[in-house]
């Protein structure tokens, strides 16, 4: 006689719908005794069953506590530029230190600073003067000095016509001394005023393509 599912057999099957995995377990478990023995089939699926659920509810445990981890960091952070972060013990450290140079300095002054030179840091790295990451700040100094000079001071040019411009402009300033006393001195000045000049808008060049992310507490 071919072989068919009674019509409670077929509704403990029908319960083992994934919508249903509450139900499926506990149907499965409560009837259960062991003077009671229970129909091989229906069990088996139950099982496994109980097994998802478990496996389910672990994965998801891991998940709630792997996303907790990362939101702490997130909130330990006050910006992101690209794949780096600056932390808020690296930002405290770095304001307390500038803060005792110049004592009027802001907050906000200090984390575009920071931010400037990660910008500055990862031009080095994309144009292979620095390779590795977690520099000292020494270090860092000195990379970024040395892209500065490739990048932008090397190319600037002053004529004798600008530097002889600026002698006349502030002439009370040399205290009577000679132009040529005092013409490689003014070349250097000019050379660092554009040096600036053309950071600042390398800066901002660099800002537009880059991402940057400022936590909120430190919009303002």
């Amino acid at each position: 006689m071919p072989f068919s599912r009674s019509p409670q057999t077929s509704k403990e099957v029908e319960l083992f719908k994934p919508f249903k995995l509450f139900l499926v377990y506990d149907r499965a478990v409560r009837p259960f005794h062991p003077f009671t023995p229970l129909p091989l089939h229906p069990f088996i699926p139950s099982l496994l069953h109980l097994f998802t659920y478990l496996f389910t509810f672990v994965v998801l445990q891991l998940c709630y506590f792997g996303l907790a981890h990362s939101l702490t960091i997130l909130e330990a952070s006050v910006a992101t530029v690209e794949d780096e972060v600056i932390t808020l013990s690296e930002f405290n450290e770095r304001y307390e230190a500038m803060k005792r140079s110049f004592p009027d300095i802001s907050k906000k002054e200090v984390l575009q600073t920071l931010i400037n030179r990660l910008l500055l840091l990862r031009e080095a790295r994309l144009s292979r003067i620095a390779e590795s990451r977690g520099l000292s700040p020494a270090e860092e100094d000195r990379i970024i000095e040395e892209y500065i000079e490739i990048k932008i001071r090397s190319s600037i040019r002053i004529s004798e016509e600008e530097i002889q411009d600026y002698y006349k402009l502030h002439r009370p300033m040399f205290e009577g001394r000679s132009f040529q006393e005092v013409a490689e001195a003014i070349e250097r000045i000019l050379i660092e005023k554009k040096t600036n000049d053309l950071l600042k808008e390398h800066l901002q060049a660099l800002r537009k393509k880059a991402y940057i992310f400022i936590n909120k507490e430190f919009q303002d």
